[in-house]
Order: C-alpha cells, then structure tokens, then sequence
C-alpha cells in the first residue's frame, strides 16, 4: 500500500539510505502518476537531499504528459527565478496566468518579474493585490521587503521582512534581509540578534 511504502520511505531517510528511500517514492509517485500531493513528497524528497536538477526534470515530464499542469508551471517558474533565467520564469508564469488568471502563484511571480525589471509601481500594486488575497503569503511579504527596500522606505521595509519571518520562521531570507535592513539603518544589536536568529 502507498502508506506503508511511505512509512518505509521515511525508515530508509531516517537511517540515511537515500537510494532505497527514493526508489519507494518513485514507486509511489508512479503507482498514482496524476495525484500530486505524492508528486510534491517526491520532488521535496529532492530538494532535502540537494538534487535540484531532479526537481527540475520531474515536472517537466509532468508538463510534457500532462501539459495544463499548473503545480508544474509554479514549480519550474520558481526554479527559474531562482537560477536567474527571467525569460523562461516569465513564460512559466504567462502560461500559468493564461490558464489561471486569478492564480495567486502566478500573479506572485509576475510581481517578481516586475521587481526584476525596476517596474516598481505595478510589483506594488501586484503584490498589495496578492496579499489581499492571501495575507499569509511569506514570499509576498519578503518581496515586498526587498522593494520597499529598493526604494529607500526602510522602516515599511522593515515591517514586510518582519511579517514574513512571523509567517515563515524557518526561512532564511527574511531574516537575512531584515539583518542587512538592520545594518543599514545602524541598529547593529538588533542586526546581530537576526543573524543568529538565521
């Protein structure tokens, strides 16, 4: 049964047997190929064992056979941005607005891609409009404090990073950013106590 391939997956992880625990995800990801929560389990399998690049080949395939797959598009725009490839992010995210235009995802993304371009005045007003639609959007608020940052409102800045570590506490990034806003602004106690936070 899937649940005790997934109970063993998680013997084999704990005792360090990578292979033998990817070998029972695989076998579950391919027992059920369209239920994506097993999909995630996988490729979160992967990002904890620093196997991006399976991420990245895992929801292609999933694009190629099932081309419509939002999950999909999300994951590989995501990856996108994060290797720095803004061309192929924004045809991920077209792709997901086209199909989802209210995709909370998606719109998430085109505001990244706008921040990227200095379009500052619209990543506003997207990401004000994605946290209206869900307010414990981590990433939004991280985002949102890089831009105020970038436009030299620290103190709004500052509330965005602080939100984003009170929704995401194990994330690094807002912290960091909220460390160097702290730096900055020459609050160097409140700085030291972010880092070590991080």
């Amino acid at each position: 049964s899937l649940l005790a391939r997934a109970a063993l997956s998680s013997v084999y992880q704990a005792q360090g047997n990578q292979e033998k625990a990817e070998q029972e995800l695989l076998t579950m990801a391919n027992a059920e190929p369209d239920n994506e929560e097993l999909l995630r389990v996988l490729s979160n399998f992967y990002i904890r064992t620093s196997q991006i690049d399976r991420v990245e080949r895992l929801y292609r395939d999933r694009l190629e056979k099932k081309p419509g797959s939002i999950l999909a598009m999300q994951v590989l725009a995501e990856l996108s941005f994060r290797k720095g490839d803004l061309q192929q992010a924004r045809w991920f995210t077209d792709a997901i607005l086209k199909a989802a235009p209210n995709d909370i995802q998606g719109r998430f993304f085109r505001a990244r891609q706008l921040l990227a371009e200095k379009d500052y005045e619209k990543a506003i007003q997207l990401l004000s409009s994605v946290l209206d639609q869900g307010p414990d959007h981590a990433p939004a608020y991280f985002q949102l404090g890089l831009l105020k940052r970038a436009l030299g409102s620290m103190n709004e800045a500052r509330v965005a990073f602080k939100k984003a570590t009170e929704l995401s506490p194990t994330c690094v990034a807002p912290r960091l950013g909220l460390a160097e806003l702290y730096l900055v602004t020459a609050v160097y106690g409140l700085a030291w106590m972010e880092i070590e936070k991080g």
